[in-house]
Formats: C-alpha cells, sequence, structure tokens
C-alpha cells in the first residue's frame, strides 16, 4: 500500500488514533501539514513508511493537537531534528520513538516542558554530543534508549545524576554502542531498573564495589569497555538473567556471588 499525499485525512477533525505503518508514503510531501491540522489526534503511528523530510512553515501548528501522546516516526529516513521541532510543541507527549532514522547533530534541549514523558526511543541514529540536560526534568521517564548513535558523549555518573529526578519511575536505560566515558556508578539509585545496557562505550575505571539496596535488574551489559577491577559482589540482583562482562579489563577471582 501507497500514498502519494494524505489530503484524504485532512476533513477527519475527530481523528483521534492513525496507524499507517509500513504504508509507502515517500511522495507524500503534505504529511507532516495534514496531521497536524487533525486538532484530537492521540495516536500517530507512522513507522516504517520511509517519510520524506518536510521543511516547517510558519503556519503548521497552527490546529496542532493539544493531546498527542504516542507519536512513532521509526524506521524512516528523516534527517535532521531541526526539522521537527513541532514534536517539542507537543507537551502531552508519553511514547516518542524515532529510531532507526539518520538524524545527525546534538539532541535539541527542548525536554523541560514534557513533563509526561515516559519513553524516550532516539537509537540507531547519527546524533552526536551530549544528552541535553532538559532531559532531567522528565521525572516519569520509564525507558531512555539513545543506543547505536555511535557518537554520544559524556561522563556516565554525571548522565545518572541529570536523570535523578526519574529515580523511581526509570525503568530500562540502554546508551551502547556510543562514547560515553567515565567509570560506572552505583545504579541502584534507579529504584526499579530492570535493563542497564551501556556496552561498547569508553568506560573505565573499576565496577562498584557494592550496592546500597537491591534491584529486580534482570538484563546488566557492560561489556567491551575498559573496565578494570575485580567483579563485586552481584547477590543483590536476585533477577539477573544477562551478564555480560567480556572484553574488559577484569581481574581477580570470579566472585561467589555469580552461584547465587
Amino acid at each position: 500500500m501507497y500514498a502519494s499525499s494524505l489530503s484524504m485525512l485532512s476533513r477527519l477533525t475527530s481523528l483521534k488514533r492513525l496507524v499507517l505503518n509500513s504504508v509507502g508514503l515517500s511522495e507524500a510531501t503534505d504529511w507532516l501539514q495534514v496531521v497536524s491540522n487533525l486538532p484530537h489526534l492521540e495516536h500517530l503511528d507512522l513507522r516504517e513508511c520511509y517519510l520524506p523530510n518536510v521543511i516547517r512553515h510558519s503556519q503548521l501548528n497552527a490546529n496542532s493537537s493539544k493531546s498527542l501522546a504516542y507519536l512513532d516516526l521509526s524506521y524512516n529516513y528523516l534527517e535532521s531534528l531541526s526539522s521537527w521541532s513541532w514534536i517539542f510543541n507537543h507537551s502531552s507527549l508519553i511514547s516518542l520513538f524515532i529510531s532507526n532514522n539518520q538524524l545527525n547533530g546534538s539532541i535539541p534541549n527542548r525536554f523541560r516542558e514534557m513533563h509526561s514523558l515516559a519513553h524516550l526511543d532516539l537509537s540507531h541514529n547519527r546524533l552526536e554530543g551530549r544528552l541535553p540536560g532538559s532531559l532531567g526534568s522528565c521525572c516519569g521517564l520509564r525507558s531512555l534508549d539513545v543506543s547505536r548513535n555511535h557518537h554520544l558523549q559524556g561522563d556516565l555518573s554525571s548522565i545518572f545524576l541529570s536523570l535523578t529526578c526519574a529515580n523511581e519511575s526509570l525503568t530500562v536505560i540502554s546508551l551502547h554502542k556510543n562514547l560515553f566515558s567515565g567509570s560506572l556508578p552505583d545504579f541502584t539509585m534507579f529504584f526499579r531498573l530492570n535493563k542497564l545496557s551501556v556496552h561498547s562505550n569508553r568506560l573505565n575505571g573499576s565496577l562498584p564495589s557494592s550496592f546500597k539496596r537491591p534491584l529486580s535488574l534482570s538484563i546488566f551489559v557492560v561489556d567491551n569497555n575498559q573496565l578494570t577491577g575485580p567483579i563485586p559482589d552481584l547477590s543483590v540482583f536476585r533477577s539477573l538473567k544477562v551478564l555480560q562482562l567480556q572484553n574488559n579489563r577484569l581481574n581477580g577471582s570470579v566472585h561467589p556471588s555469580l552461584g547465587e
């Protein structure tokens, strides 16, 4: 299925849910203007539609939905977040997925008003620079995935500290295949963390010698870094299913807690 225009939707002004994933929209240069004029839209899924890049114009946000909660633009050929500044006008967003595109440059520092944001996926792009400090305002954030950008950087301890506002909600942190550096701090500051993936970065120093509190952590992936020192006591992670520590510089003996 394909469409060269989305003008057929322009009069459906009461539309709340629009799912066109895998519909070919490479010629639909009006897609952004049309969806921006659906004032009651709550759920928009344009995953893998080969969307054309559209230049924003001054009238684009005139009738934009004030209740858009779900937006998926993954698996397209979007090149620049500067063309999608309209996204950040939707402070009602709960889930934002823009993975597997060709986004380049830095991540805009415009998350300060997005207090409802729970799921953010910017993985598999070409983003660079540091994570924006405004992410620290998303106190309900549950999953953060900026993996496989290859050029994002920053000190991991500082990043975790900036996210402490979401310490009671974050369950997934995926930062792998980037240029993040520094040591791995005690991540049990995130009470509900289930998955931590920071492999293939430039982490150094030793693993935390101990952890302050038990977690229901099931996936702990920290391989392909430059971590040194011994393997700590991991017995606080009773639900651990995946543990990857290979390709580091760890030494000493295997801690008996692995048997538990």
